[in-house]
């Protein structure tokens, strides 16, 4: 089979349902699904020797489908390296594949338990119950496993998700293990990383277990950037000079808030811009300057105004932090004047914005990033939505035609 599409599995987020047709695809084409057990079994064991190498007594929460095989087949490469191993079996009827796993684990030696009590002298419990597709709350005997789980004081790893997380939302269904460590298999899921997530994921970890490119998800994924500095531009050549490395207009500050234009003319500095012309309230001009002698400072008495757009070959413009009541007539100059660059628009330039309509970017014809906090998103999108915070920032950005940069936690 050729390869589909460019998709690289270590940043690639995806939905349960996605997940699922990766699977699908894989098992059609020849790939037993005990072998494809077997895979991430070890490779759980492998990551899991590294993470707790003081663990000796495991317990296991067992589920009856196959993240219940998939904690049953670590349990045995444990025993088979010397560890102590407790099973605690939620229920009896367990699918076919998962009973054989429990059957010779159990010829192995290992302890089937009866009562969650028996675990509370392990090192270690994995939870096995439930993998990605929950669609209901946890009922018995699982949600007085979880509680046990969570109260016993024992670090918990959890497969794939933590039992009771929605897979794409990150929201809680009724309760849910609080891991320490979650190894999610194969691919990102989306529940993962949303900020809900928060309290209930602990220590993030992708265990590979080699998906073929051509088993990806046709439609779009979104994508993680786990190292967003590799972003930055790269060093300047030895030869070059400010004015070959760009020019920013940064409009930002007034007099209650001074620090707003000091952070964002270091920020702007940071960015590796080589000229940078801060547009300010004169009583700011000093405050700039001893902060940041090397910026040109653009300033006004009174009446907002900006540097006509041919004094200045600027590059862009960002717009926004600590404006205050300037707000309004100034993105109305930027918005008259300025639409033939790209934005950066924070802060009050957000709060404007939402006071004159987001459709005015696309209908200015304007390039621009948003980088709204939870609360300035509602303002500026209000029908949108904010469950699920990657389709709401695809939905914004699909409606503003802007970069939409959803902040917080993550």
């Amino acid at each position: 089979m050729g390869s589909r599409c460019q998709f690289n599995p270590a940043i690639s987020l995806v939905s349960s349902a996605q997940m699922q047709r990766i699977e699908e695809q894989i098992f059609s084409a020849g790939m037993p699904v005990a072998a494809l057990m077997e895979k991430v079994g070890l490779a759980v064991v492998a990551q899991l020797q590294k993470d707790f190498p003081q663990a000796h007594r495991i317990g296991i929460l067992c589920g009856t489908g196959h993240n219940g095989g998939d904690g049953l087949v670590v349990g045995r490469e444990l025993w088979l390296a010397q560890k102590s191993v407790k099973v605690w079996l939620g229920k009896p009827e367990l699918k076919p594949l998962t009973a054989d796993h429990a059957r010779y684990l159990k010829a192995l030696g290992a302890e089937f338990v009866g009562q969650l009590e028996e675990l509370a002298d392990c090192d270690l419990l994995i939870d096995a119950l439930f993998g990605i597709g929950l669609n209901r709350p946890l009922g018995e005997p699982w949600a007085g496993a979880v509680g046990w789980a969570n109260g016993s004081g024992i670090p918990i790893l959890s497969l794939d998700l933590p039992s009771g997380l929605n897979d794409q939302t990150g929201e809680v269904w009724g309760c849910c293990i609080r891991a320490s460590h979650t190894y999610t298999l194969g691919l990102w899921k989306r529940g993962l990383w949303q900020e809900a997530a928060l309290p209930w994921v602990g220590r993030l970890r992708r265990v590979d277990f080699g998906i073929p490119p051509w088993a990806c998800p046709e439609d779009e994924v979104p994508r993680l950037l786990l190292r967003p500095w590799q972003h930055f531009p790269a060093d300047p050549p030895l030869d070059t000079h400010k004015y070959r490395q760009g020019s920013l207009l940064g409009v930002a500050g007034s007099a209650a808030y001074a620090g707003a234009a000091l952070l964002a003319g270091l920020g702007s500095r940071a960015s590796g811009v080589g000229m940078v012309t801060m547009a300010a309230p004169a009583e700011l001009k000093g405050v700039i300057h001893s902060a940041l002698p090397e910026v040109l400072v653009y300033a006004w008495e009174g009446i907002p105004a900006l540097p006509q757009v041919a004094e200045k070959p600027f590059q862009a413009v960002a717009v926004g932090p600590g404006l205050g009541e300037t707000r309004l007539p100034l993105l109305e100059i930027l918005l008259r004047d300025w639409a033939g660059i790209p934005w950066v628009i924070d802060a009050d330039g957000l709060n404007a914005l939402a006071e004159m309509g987001v459709e005015r970017l696309p209908e200015n014809g304007i390039q621009a990033i948003l980088t709204p906090h939870l609360g300035e998103f509602r303002r500026l999108f209000p029908g949108i939505p904010l469950g699920d915070r990657i389709e709401a920032a695809q939905r914004a950005a699909a409606q503003s035609g802007a970069v939409v940069v959803l902040k917080g936690a993550r």
